[in-house]
């Protein structure tokens, strides 16, 4: 006697970040999962965090307001499950237990704080779920708000990783001070439908290992203090009326040194990007006029047009970048900060191009509570 079938599960995931919180919900089917709903929202929880050291009231009633529509959202689609996660902002601050109480006993959600190893492992199985026909080893990169996780693996398998204090409201606040903070605003993906199979093969993602020059050096046609590299002349003091040449100068060699402690490998690698910084960067390549997931994910990136893009936005002032087309305005502070922690991580790791992928902590997350 056949058993009846299984119905499916409606389940949620919610993804705290320094800069962002994401909710997925999704239907789980004979071990499948299907995204239903994908959305993002701005929140910077972790603002001034990198010079308090605590949670500020503003950014934690910003993180509360989220969370409660989302709450309300799993409500209206009839999750069944939730599962939350919070990373670098809620693992360093040290009054984070005051948020996660109030989360506890007003919303009735248990938030459970990971570790950076956990995050990058959740990264990484994201990404790997849905590239299983790469052949390469992959590296995957997920530029937050107050950390980067690189991890490296191939398969299933993690062969290194790494999680770093580069993130972008960290940096912004502490390099970027003469470009102005901008104000928090919302800032939601479109509801995703699940993108189609994609064939790998015809996907190219070089790397050139011979023209890598390594984190310890200067990375080709990047660094800000290098003459002639500007359209139109010099690079010193301020670009236009952009962030200031000492200031950019300043995070890169930040984050070259950071990147030194990761021991790239000298094989072929498939970069991956997760996060908003990918997500944006791609949205101003495609000329989008909202970030629309099928069209973000699975996108490739060149070097050369990561590079022109983050002239762009050095040229520009907080108020200008805010009307690039592609670019969410909320993202406008930041982009600078995140594109070059990316750019950089290209230059170590020899990649010419990088893959953008939707796919994330909240994804990640679902695969490993539901064991799918």
């Amino acid at each position: 006697m056949k058993s009846a079938p299984t119905s499916p599960e409606r389940v949620a995931s919610i993804d705290i970040g320094t800069n962002t919180i994401l909710l997925l919900i999704a239907e789980v089917s004979r071990g499948k999962l299907k995204t239903l709903f994908d959305r993002e929202t701005i929140v910077r929880l972790g603002e001034g965090v990198q010079n308090s050291g605590v949670l500020s009231e503003g950014a934690m009633k910003r993180g509360f307001q989220a969370l409660e529509g989302y709450l309300k959202k799993c409500h209206e689609m009839e999750v069944q499950k939730i599962f939350a996660a919070g990373t670098s902002a809620l693992r360093e601050a040290r009054n984070s237990d005051q948020f996660l109480t109030m989360a506890k006993e007003k919303l009735h959600l248990s938030i459970e704080v990971i570790s950076g190893e956990e995050e990058a492992s959740l990264s990484f199985l994201a990404v790997a779920r849905d590239l299983k026909e790469a052949e390469k080893s992959i590296l995957v990169v997920d530029v937050g708000g107050g950390s980067t996780e690189i991890v490296q693996g191939k398969g299933d398998a993690i062969l290194q990783w790494v999680s770093l204090p580069l993130g972008i409201v960290r940096f912004n606040e502490r390099f970027l001070l003469s470009d102005p903070v901008n104000p928090v605003r919302n800032s939601s993906r479109c509801d995703s439908k699940p993108s189609g199979a994609l064939n790998l093969a015809g996907i190219n993602l070089k790397c050139n290992l011979a023209a890598a020059s390594g984190p310890g050096s200067a990375p080709e046609g990047l660094l800000p203090w290098r003459e002639g590299l500007w359209p139109g002349g010099s690079m010193r003091g301020i670009i236009s009326n952009g962030v200031k040449e000492e200031e950019w100068k300043a995070m890169a060699e930040e984050i070259r040194k950071q990147l030194s402690s990761f021991p790239f490998p000298k094989e072929p690698l498939s970069m991956i990007s997760i996060g908003g910084t990918g997500t944006a960067l791609a949205s101003v390549e495609l000329g989008l006029e909202k970030l629309i997931p099928e069209k973000i994910h699975r996108f490739v990136l060149t070097r050369e047009a990561l590079r022109n893009q983050l002239f762009l936005y050095r040229s520009k002032t907080l108020e200008e970048r805010e009307k690039i087309k592609g670019l969410p305005s909320a993202r406008a502070d930041v982009i600078l900060a995140g594109g070059t922690i990316l750019y950089l991580i290209m230059e170590g790791s020899g990649c010419s191009s990088l893959m953008v992928s939707t796919h994330g902590v909240r994804y990640g997350l679902l695969y490993r509570r539901l064991t799918l």
